[in-house]
Parts: C-alpha cells; structure tokens; sequence
C-alpha cells in the first residue's frame, strides 16, 4: 500500500503572521499551501482549489470559521472537505463546538511545527485509508451482487446454496424476521459458537429485545448494509455484510457475512503509532542528503546522496559517530548551538560549502528533530540540499543587473552632463567675448547662468556618485543602504525624510534587488524635479505581497495623474519613469503614481510574492 504524503493545504487565519509561521512550516514539509485572511474569500478558493485540508481559524473578521464549516457541509462538493480548526488553548467550548460539528481535529495557537505537519500528515493518512478502504467495500458489495444473483439462481435447489455456504471462508449466519437464527456455518459457529433457534441479539450482545442500533429493518426493507463489528466475546473485529434474502413464499430473510479483519485493524494501529517518525524519513528528496541519529549522534540512516557526497556507504556509516562520518561538518560548538535549537524550535538551517569530487559545492543543511507517537525526542534527521546551481544563477542574476545598472547610470550622465555642459561652455564664451568687447552690462545675467548650471551639474553629479557607491551582492543588504542614502540626502539638503519598513514578507536577492533601483530612480526624480521639503519611503507587505511607496511633498506634475502609470499620458516622461517602469514588468508587478499641480507626487509599486 503506498500513500501520498503530499497533498494541498487551505490556511485560513486574519494573522498575517500566523499565516507565515503556518506557510513556511508546511510548505517546507512539503505541501502546496494556500493562505486567505478571511471567511469569504476561504470559499471562494476552497471551491477553486479543492484542497485536501483545511486549517480554518475560529475566529474570523467577517464570518467565523463555524460559519465557514457550514457552508461547506451544505454544498456537495465540499462537504467532505478534511477540516482542522485553530483555536486558542483556552477556548475550549470552541473546540468542543467544532468537535461536534464533524470537525476531525483541532490544533490550538500558539503553534507548535512538528505537531501541526504530523496532524496534517496523520489525516492525509487517514484520507488516503479510507479511501483505499471505500475502494475495497465497493468492490466487496460487488461481490455481494454476484452472490446474490447465484442465491437467486439457486433458490429451488437450498441444498446446494447451502453447501456454497458451507464452503465459504467467511462466517455466515440467516436469519427471519422474528430474529431467529435460520442458519450458521462452521466458520461462525466455531468464531462464535452460535447455535440455531436463537435471538441474534441473544447470542451477539446479551439482550433480550432488539437493539436499538440494529440494521436489520432496513434490510428488511431490500437494502444492502456495510458495517464494522467488534466482538467482546472473541475480541475480533469483523468486516459486516447484511444483505436481504428472498425466500420462494415472498418472504425475506437475511444473510449476515462476517470477515475476519482483526489483522487489518491491528495494522492500521501500528501505522498510526508509527505516522509521525515515518513521516520525518519519507519527507526526504531524491536531490537532498538525508542522515539519522539517534539522541547520541550515532547515525542510523544514511541515504545514497549522503553517500555520495561523504564518500562512504551507508553500511560503512551507519552506527559510527556523524563527526567522525562527516569530518568536513561544522564546529562542534556551532552543531551544540544548532542541536538546541531543535530541541527549543524544531529545526535549524544554515549554508555551508562542501569539497565533493574535488570540486567545491553549496549545501543548504536543516537539522530537524524525530519524534515518536508520543512526543518524546528520540533522534535527529539532518537534510543536506544541493543549492550550487541556485548560487551560480543568482551571482550571474547579480552580475547582470551591476551591468544594466552602469549602463544605465552612463546613459543618465551623457543625458543630464552633455546639455548642461554645453550650455555652461556657451555662457562661458559670451562671458569672455563681453569682458573683450568691455560690453560690462552683459555680465550679470551670463555669470548667474554660469553659477546657476554648474549648482545643477554638482547636483547631478552628486546624485551618480551615490549610486555609483553601491555594489550589490549576496551579502549587502540593500535596504539598510537605501535608508543610509536617505538619511544622508536630509543631513545634506536640509530636506525632511522617512524610511519605514512594516509587515511579513521576505524578498529574493533578484526581487530585492530590482525594487531597490525602483526605490533608488524615484528618490533621485523626487530630487531633481520635485523641489520638495518632505521626502517619504515605505515598504510594506504581507507573505504574498510587497508594496513600495515614496512620496513628496513637491510641486507635482504639470498636469493631474492617477492610477497606472502610462507613458503616453505624461507630458515628457523622463528616463526615470521609463527605468521604474521596465523594471516593474521584470517583476511582472504594477507600478502607479497619483500626483497634481503644487500637491506633490506618490509612485506605488506593488509586487506579487512567488510561494
């Protein structure tokens, strides 16, 4: 029997930082996860994505999650939707409430990652059980079918049928409408030890009237019934067919088919005592190294990865210590630190590089914690994945974008330097023709022409060596230079400045990189053009989504603009506006600016997160 661990997960929370926590757990677990901040907009996607969980949050700012539940249940595609509500630890009338609306579990705040992927994972096991096990009732009533036309086809020849009956592995008992036993074959007398003449309900449950559960009227009636037993007298459990018999007179009788799945149970027991340590070995990626230890650091597992890349095989490896396996791991202090975070957090992550073959490689390494049925500790599993090739494409991502900047920023000096220039080398010839001509009047207006361009040629200049400073790679953290650069253009200008960052959102290197020259193109049109007392940046954003913000308090465009930027309705857009904007179609986001006359101008950038 195989089962799929993986699966797509629905988190609905109005915390945008229970959100994160939950995503990044159970998306690193492994499953496709979807997030939604409120009960309407969870039925919408539920009905788009079909997920095979759902993590619904109680309390909701529209609907509750109760309300949620509801709704689910009442549409048919819907209504067996496996659902797990989130609750804080002391509601527990909540928690009994979703428990009795069907709920199958509850997981209470604040979360705990390993309990909420092996829950997860527990009942994607159990989804999958069930529906391995309604596979085998289909087929089981369609063997019941087939029986049923041979009784039929059999009816006048009873010795015979009796004989099949007789023959049968399964227990198999008939019996009347008055409940008396008709029938019993050796199998069940010997299970049971029936006798005939008896009450059913005599001989399985120590009664003396019918028992209110019994599905015997129904059957009665001509239905087929499937159900599930378990027998105190012989502590077995049976696997139950009620099916109705119709005799020759018109009357109907039925017969019960008993199978033995004592076995079956048992195994289903063991699995579920065993979800949670399986589940931290199957996780494991064909591209990751996987290594097990018990408490003591003995290792215990061993994958091929591993052995590639140590250089042992994992009969050499397994019960050795890992530092004696691994002589290229980190400092044993460093894996100390590393091993109570597990123990305090679940899990640790760090890079290191690795020599593999001669040649040096980067390993992205978490250290997660085993736990067994019972929540105990009982080893450690360490997951080494090859992210080389993800660390050469971002360098060459880097090194391309260093090269677009400077190219961009050369074209920026011939526009802004070659006219400004020209004109002070104008200004500067008819300066000196005057004082040759001794024509004195002229002067003044041509030196404050000279005065006044070469303030604007030192401003620009100014502005290209600010960003002629900053060389982004894996280690800058551009952001910090942006507020920095802000900061030193209101201490030069005397211009008032703010740089704000807020929410839950982590950016690639490539994003990041392409939002901060976004950033950068907006401050330096605000200082060239706005001539404004007041320039604000913002970056704010949820786990799926990041918005950018700057705004000035300047004279505005000529002419009022609002919405999505489009080059056509702007009088003379600079090369600014036209950097921002082929920026923003690389991150495929959308870039707006709302500004009139003498109000000043605001450019928001809003970029979507890839999960």
């Amino acid at each position: 029997m195989t089962l799929e661990l993986n699966g797509s997960i629905l988190v609905v929370d109005d915390e945008p930082a229970n959100l994160g926590v939950l995503f990044e757990f159970l998306d690193e677990a492994g499953y496709e996860v979807f997030v939604v901040e409120n009960g309407r907009r969870a039925l919408e996607v539920v009905e788009r994505i079909n997920p095979d969980v759902l993590l619904l949050d109680i309390k909701l700012p529209d609907i509750d999650g109760f309300e949620v539940y509801r709704r689910l249940q009442e549409r048919e595609l819907t209504d067996d939707i496996t659902v797990i509500f989130l609750s804080v630890l002391a509601e527990t009338e909540h928690i009994v409430r979703g428990l009795d609306l069907n709920a199958v579990d509850y997981i209470t705040k604040p979360f705990h990652p390993q309990e909420v992927v092996a829950r997860v994972q527990k009942h994607l096991i159990l989804h999958g059980l069930r529906r391995e096990l309604e596979e085998k009732n289909s087929q089981l009533i369609q063997e019941i079918e087939i029986r049923k036309s041979a009784e039929n086809a059999l009816r006048i020849e009873r010795d015979s049928f009796f004989n099949i009956l007789e023959s049968m592995p399964d227990g198999i008992f008939i019996v009347d409408q008055d409940y008396e036993v008709r029938y019993v074959n050796p199998v069940l007398k010997e299970e049971i030890g029936m006798v005939q003449g008896q009450k059913c309900f005599e001989i399985f449950h120590d009664r003396k009237e019918i028992c209110p559960w019994c599905h015997y009227p129904k059957v009665f009636a001509g239905e087929t019934i499937r159900w599930e037993w378990y027998s105190e007298k012989n502590l077995k459990f049976y696997d139950l067919v009620d099916t109705p018999l119709k005799n020759a007179d018109g009357s109907v009788w039925i017969l019960e088919i008993f199978r033995d799945i004592t076995e079956r149970k048992e195994m289903e027991a063991v699995l579920a005592e065993k979800t949670d340590y399986l589940d931290n070995i199957m996780s494991s990626a064909t591209d990751s190294a996987i290594i097990t230890t018990d408490l003591e650091l003995n290792i215990t597992y061993f994958n091929p990865v591993a052995e590639q890349i140590y250089g042992i095989s994992a009969e050499q490896a397994i019960g050795n210590k890992i530092a004696d396996v691994c002589p290229l791991e980190i400092p044993s202090d460093r894996k100390a630190q590393g091993i109570e975070k597990v123990r305090g957090e679940g899990s640790h992550s760090y890079e290191m590089d690795i020599e593999v073959g001669g040649k040096l490689r980067s390993y992205n390494q978490r250290l997660s914690g085993i736990i067994d049925h019972e929540g105990k500790l009982i080893g450690y599993a360490r997951f080494s994945r090859d992210i080389t090739d993800r660390k050469r494409a971002e360098k060459a991502f880097r090194e391309l974008s260093l090269v677009e900047e400077r190219q961009r920023l050369a074209r920026n000096l011939h526009d802004s330097m070659t006219q400004s220039i020209h004109s002070l080398s104008m200004a500067a010839n008819e300066s000196h023709s005057a004082l040759v001509d001794e024509q004195y009047e002229s002067l003044p207006e041509l030196l404050e022409i000279l005065i006044d361009g070469t303030k604007f040629v030192s401003k620009e200049l100014q502005l290209l060596l600010h960003e002629l400073q900053v060389i982004p790679d894996e280690r800058t953290d551009l952001f910090d230079i942006l507020r920095t650069r802000l900061e030193n253009v209101g201490k030069h200008t005397g211009i008032e400045t703010h740089f704000c960052v807020e929410g839950n959102w982590k950016l690639d290197k490539s994003m990041e990189i392409e939002i901060y020259y976004i950033a950068q193109e907006a401050l330096n049109n605000a200082l060239k053009h706005a001539n404004s007392n007041e320039i604000n940046i913002s970056l704010d954003g949820t786990p799926t989504r990041v918005i950018l913000t700057v705004s000035d308090k300047g004279n505005g465009f000529p002419s009022p603009v609002s919405g999505q930027i489009n080059l056509d309705g702007i009088e003379n857009p600079g090369m600014g506006l036209k950097n921002m904007l082929s920026r923003t179609e690389k991150l495929m986001g959308d870039l707006s600016l709302d500004s009139s006359p003498g109000n000043g101008a605001t450019i928001k950038l809003e970029v979507a997160i890839a999960l």
